[in-house]
Formats: structure tokens, C-alpha cells, sequence
């Protein structure tokens, strides 16, 4: 790191947070994420994300959501060798572990509120 460059001093990355009511379409999603458009709908096709409207009459769109789970995807490819069920069962497991985390400290806030 450059500790002479004002740009870098006590700035922290961050990264673009996208509207979650916004929709996107397929190509503004691939460009946004930087991945192709095949792997936003093999995404699809192993049920890592699911458009917001039927795909067919309305063409693909998708909400802020699913770019965030997109940039999780893309994450994980590194790390499980592309290998998409793998991606699908550590999302699921991720999903599950922000539930119980959510639960206990709700949990907590109850218990130490009486």
C-alpha cells in the first residue's frame, strides 16, 4: 500500500450495493457482476437464482437480490472449482447459518430484556 497516496489513506473499498427493488436484465446482470451470461443461467438452471418474472414473455430480469447471491457465486467458483451443486449446498449452509444467527440474538435480546 502507498501511504503517500491521499486516495488510499483511510479509505475502505466499497463495494457497489445495488438497488433491491431495481431490475436488471440479463446482460446489464453479466456486466455488473463481470461473469458471462452462460454461467447466470446455468445459475438458474441448478437453482442458485431464479429470475423475477417468468423468463419467456418478459425476458430475463433480476432484482438486487439475486446480484448479491450472483457475487457469492462468483466468490465460491474459486473455491469449489466451479462446481455448481457444491456452490448450491455452501449458499444453503450460509442462508442457514445467518438464520440461526439471527434467532439467537434475537433470542438474546429477549432473554435479557426481562
Amino acid at each position: 500500500m502507498n501511504d503517500h497516496d491521499p486516495l488510499l489513506q483511510g479509505e475502505e473499498m466499497q463495494l457497489y450495493e445495488p438497488d433491491p427493488n431495481a431490475r436488471y436484465n440479463l446482460d446489464d446482470a453479466a456486466r455488473l457482476i463481470g461473469v458471462s451470461r452462460r454461467l447466470i443461467v446455468l445459475c438458474c438452471k441448478y437453482g442458485l437464482i431464479s429470475t423475477v418474472v417468468d423468463p419467456v414473455p418478459a425476458g430475463w430480469s433480476f432484482d438486487g437480490r439475486t446480484v448479491r447471491v450472483l457475487r457469492r457465486v462468483e466468490a465460491l467458483r474459486a473455491v469449489c472449482a466451479g462446481n455448481l451443486p457444491v456452490i448450491r449446498m455452501v449458499l444453503k449452509l450460509q442462508a442457514e447459518v445467518e438464520r440461526l444467527d439471527t434467532e439467537l440474538r434475537f433470542s438474546r435480546r429477549q432473554s435479557h430484556g426481562k
